[in-house]
């Protein structure tokens, strides 16, 4: 395999398990707002895009978006500890590539301060020389602007480049 100088990783569902914690906020608020069930399968479809969209598409145009998104926001980061782990044996190759001196990042869909927040929990901020999310740029994953950004601001050539990532 051919040794990278530069590693991407999407954070939600590659380095962190946050399944469960994504679908329990969103079942909180669609209960609350809206009164209904949503499905897990549903909101399992939708992590990785930007939280704001998906709460308009799942629960209507209709709420106050602002008010569901602090809800939502305010809701995980009260049980947010509790529920993340890192994925197996992700902080051990986290830790074998940055002793390699290579240039890790993390490009998300997930806002910085709750990034923060969980690499805060647990104790691997330490690895990452640049984040990069939502709040970062214009357009977002899928699209290619946030990859770019990372790449950008690690000094890192695409050619010696790879991103790691669930979707």
């Amino acid at each position: 395999m051919k040794p990278y100088d530069s590693y991407l990783f999407d954070a939600d569902g590659t380095l962190f398990d946050t399944v469960d914690l994504i679908c329990t906020c969103f079942q909180y608020v669609a209960e609350k707002y809206a009164g209904k069930t949503m499905d897990r399968s549903t909101i399992i479809n939708g992590i990785g895009l930007p939280l704001k969209s998906q709460l308009i598409t799942h629960l209507g145009p209709e709420f106050d978006q602002e008010q569901i998104l602090d809800d939502y926001l305010q809701y995980q980061l009260s049980i947010m500890e509790d529920s993340i782990r890192p994925f197996p044996h992700v902080t051990e190759t986290l830790e074998i590539l940055k002793s390699a001196g290579k240039k890790l990042a993390i490009v998300t869909s997930r806002r910085r301060f709750s990034l923060e927040k969980i690499l805060h929990s647990t104790d691997t901020a330490r690895y990452f020389d640049v984040l990069v999310t939502p709040e970062d740029t214009t357009k977002h994953k899928p699209d290619a602007e946030p990859a770019l950004k990372a790449m950008s601001l690690l000094g890192a050539d695409k050619t010696n480049t790879v991103f790691t990532g669930d979707a």
